[in-house]
């Protein structure tokens, strides 16, 4: 681990999915160096010791959320591989129902300030009305710029966008009360 505790096997951690460890999830100090977790050898040997493996869903939501409400510079640089993680991860159809709902009610989403906020709070940065109307408030109303590219992943965790070509009521008086 990062801070070199020494802690018994039956109580170390083990992640699936190494991308979404970062360093200020909760109980880090318990996870195994990922480096030597990865190698099936020691992953064979270390589950025989008694580490205990984690799916991406209980690793996300036990260990990584609540993320900080804003992210200072050492955290912003593990903050976009996380997102890539998570956009790219297949979620095991059993939980993947409440981890969708676990993602929504989170904040997750940087708005241009580097500020944490649910997904649906912001709104979508390629839609012309939205982008027109918020012109001079994008830093608090869209994501910030480096993970705008995961669009798909924002829109099904809430990012406000059209659905069948239309607009939400309430999105569109928001748009005309600026």
């Amino acid at each position: 681990s990062s801070t070199d505790q020494l802690i018994p096997a039956d109580n170390a951690l083990m992640a699936i999915n190494t991308r979404l460890l970062i360093p200020w999830m909760k109980d880090r100090h318990r996870f195994v160096d990922p480096q030597f977790s990865s190698d099936f050898r020691n992953q064979d040997c270390l589950l025989k010791l008694g580490v205990k493996k984690l799916s991406t869903e209980v690793l996300f939501k036990d260990y990584v959320l609540p993320l900080p409400s804003a992210l200072s510079d050492p955290y912003w640089q593990h903050f976009k591989p996380l997102i890539a993680a998570i956009s790219g991860t297949s979620f095991s159809t059993d939980s993947s129902h409440a981890l969708w709902s676990t993602l929504k009610q989170s904040k997750l989403a940087p708005d241009g300030k580097r500020d944490l906020r649910k997904a649906c709070e912001l709104y979508d940065h390629q839609d012309q009305i939205f982008v027109t109307a918020f012109r001079h408030q994008s830093e608090t109303r869209f994501l910030h710029e480096s993970v705008k590219e995961y669009r798909s992943f924002w829109l099904r965790a809430g990012l406000r966008h059209r659905v069948d070509d239309f607009i939400n009521p309430r999105d569109y008086i928001q748009c005309l009360q600026v």
